[in-house]
């Protein structure tokens, strides 16, 4: 998998700073440094070497109450896409998720066309969040 990290690591540094507008060089490097050591994942969607979508994706264990959650730290398309492909896109994820028993499945978006997907799933969305920057 690293070796396709490298090839799309220009790309996936792009998606990254237009998907997480804040996120600095710094946590753009920790970013890929994850996906080469496995502590993250990327979902590439392409067409020969056409990058049609990215997804970057992290397991967390949660100790305390002893389970594990996924969650999308950054989903990018370079062009717009069809609903079908965002619904496919978050049920691989799903199942991944599942696989890897995670029990919960945790994005932040404002793209409408996810939230309605969301919603397919009877998920409970929470429109509330807070960051405090140091």
């Amino acid at each position: 998998m690293d070796q396709k990290i490298h090839l799309y690591e220009q790309l996936i540094r792009d998606a990254i700073a237009e998907a997480i507008p804040d996120c600095e060089q710094r946590g753009v490097s920790s970013i890929i440094q994850s996906l080469l050591t496995g502590h993250a994942q990327a979902w590439i969607s392409h067409e020969g070497n056409d990058i049609n979508a990215l997804a970057i994706t992290k397991i967390s264990n949660n100790d305390i109450i002893a389970s594990k959650v996924i969650t999308i730290m950054a989903l990018y398309a370079p062009n717009k896409l069809e609903e079908s492909a965002y619904a496919e896109a978050i049920e691989t994820i799903r199942l991944f998720a599942e696989k890897s028993n995670c029990y919960k499945l945790d994005f932040y978006t404002d793209n409408p066309v996810i939230e309605s997907y969301a919603k397919k799933f009877n998920v409970q969305a929470k429109t509330k969040y807070y960051q405090i920057s140091f």
